[in-house]
């Protein structure tokens, strides 16, 4: 089942029929959604079905300080 679905999805996105779209909030009010303290903000936004594609919240390297 996953082969011919994939080899479809393929086929679309070759021929320009499918697009990849992330949405990193830069359109809302606050801003792009960066760091933990914009989840928040994601989700509501997610919920507020204005978002379109995929929402990503980004996570800035230079506060990590985890070694996971």
């Amino acid at each position: 089942m996953f082969q011919p679905t994939a080899s479809k999805l393929f086929t679309l996105y070759s021929k320009g029929d499918l697009k990849c779209i992330v949405d990193t909030g830069d359109s809302t009010e606050k801003g792009p959604f960066i760091g933990l303290d914009s989840v928040y903000d994601a989700v509501d936004y997610l919920y507020s079905k204005k978002s379109v594609g995929k929402i990503v919240v980004e996570m800035p390297a230079a506060h990590s300080q985890s070694k996971l």
